[in-house]
């Protein structure tokens, strides 16, 4: 191989065909000198020709499929909608009927919790609650209309409102409701507007024609007016370690003694009374009872606790 004293043109003269590769070689790395390789650079991938441009998209949302695979996957849905064009369409069944009622009747003894009973009467009935609703407290029968009106016509007003009685059904839910007593906003709200065992000395000493306004407050408002002093502190902290005591004693004296948490029990004749005892006691012996805890504040040390123990 040798070169043209005119040109560059590579003439051929039957020699080794590589050393002609090599120099073109060269040939190109010179003239593509500041071009970078494609290992130097970003990763990146040839353009389809059919296209000019591809925006960014997540990976999830990114066909991979080969066209070949999308082709078998295009015909083989024409084919299940051809087939679905061909299926005889049922008639839509009328609610109400016997195959309507058939069908929702399976429903209910095979899964009777399903979503779609509890729309379809009489189905909706197993899904209503079976516990009473808690009566209207005091504080809902008050209205913005009612909150405008002057003292003498408030004061009227209440002379003439009365609370009604109750059914037996709601004095238990009542009582079920505000087994929590203090830590239970329900407790605090049902005898709002109540006299109860705390505050049955103060209203019988009071002047009934101008009761006393902290005595009214501390009635309609119990939750607002709620007090705390060391000796209530003190009966609160150890209520817990004197039922257990007592239930340890009662045990071993009364047959299937039990002793369980008490709410608000209020009068079903006279609504407006009630009382919270700390507890319900009963046994075979004696039958049911109530329990009252006492824990003296002024009484603390132990000779002195059972002295009043007897």
């Amino acid at each position: 191989m040798g070169t043209s004293r005119l040109g560059t043109a590579i003439v051929w003269q039957e020699s080794c065909s590589h050393v002609g590769a090599v120099l073109f070689a060269v040939e190109d790395m010179v003239k593509r000198e500041d071009e970078l390789a494609c290992t130097s650079k970003p990763c990146e991938w040839l353009m389809p020709s059919h296209v000019k441009k591809i925006p960014p998209a997540p990976v999830a949302c990114i066909d991979f499929r080969s066209s070949q695979a999308k082709r078998q996957n295009r015909d083989s849905f024409s084919e299940a909608a051809a087939a679905r064009a061909k299926r005889t369409r049922r008639s839509p069944v009328e609610p109400g009927s016997e195959k309507y009622m058939s069908y929702f009747q399976e429903l209910t003894e095979n899964f009777p919790k399903s979503a779609a009973l509890m729309a379809r009467d009489p189905f909706h009935k197993a899904f209503i609650p079976k516990s009473t609703k808690l009566p209207k407290s005091v504080l809902e029968y008050r209205t913005p209309l009612t909150l405008q009106l002057q003292p003498k016509e408030l004061e009227q007003l209440c002379q003439a409102f009365e609370l009604d009685e109750l059914t037996t059904a709601q004095v238990g839910a009542i009582e079920r409701a505000t087994r929590g007593q203090s830590s239970s906003k329900t407790w605090f709200r049902q005898r709002a507007g109540r006299i109860t065992a705390s505050n049955l000395r103060r209203v019988l000493h009071t002047n009934a024609e101008k009761p006393a306004k902290a005595l009214i407050k501390a009635i309609c408002y119990p939750e607002a007016h709620r007090f705390s002093t060391a000796a209530t502190s003190y009966g609160n902290k150890h209520e817990g370690q004197a039922r257990r005591a007592y239930e340890r004693m009662m045990t071993q004296e009364h047959e299937g003694f039990s002793c369980m948490d008490s709410g608000l029990w209020v009068n079903p004749k006279w609504p407006y009374m009630g009382a919270s005892p700390d507890g319900m006691v009963a046994c075979n012996c004696h039958g049911n009872g109530i329990c009252e805890i006492k824990c003296p504040y002024s009484q603390q040390d132990e000779a002195n606790l059972e002295l009043t123990a007897g």
